[in-house]
């Protein structure tokens, strides 16, 4: 799965690129997005998300 999501994100990086949303806020969107992903899909294995205090 963590191939899978790396992928995706990285096609949907290019084409942001391409339609020519590049610099620095660019940037800082798709590392939104790549963090958000990373939370969604790592919560029901509890490897990605908040860990939880005992």
């Amino acid at each position: 799965m963590h191939y899978g999501r790396a992928t995706l994100l990285g096609a949907l990086r290019s084409l942001t690129a391409k339609a020519g949303l590049r610099g620095s806020l660019a940037s800082a969107e798709s590392t939104v997005v790549r963090l958000t992903g990373d939370q969604i899909t790592g919560e029901p294995d509890r490897r990605g998300g908040a860990t939880r205090s005992r």
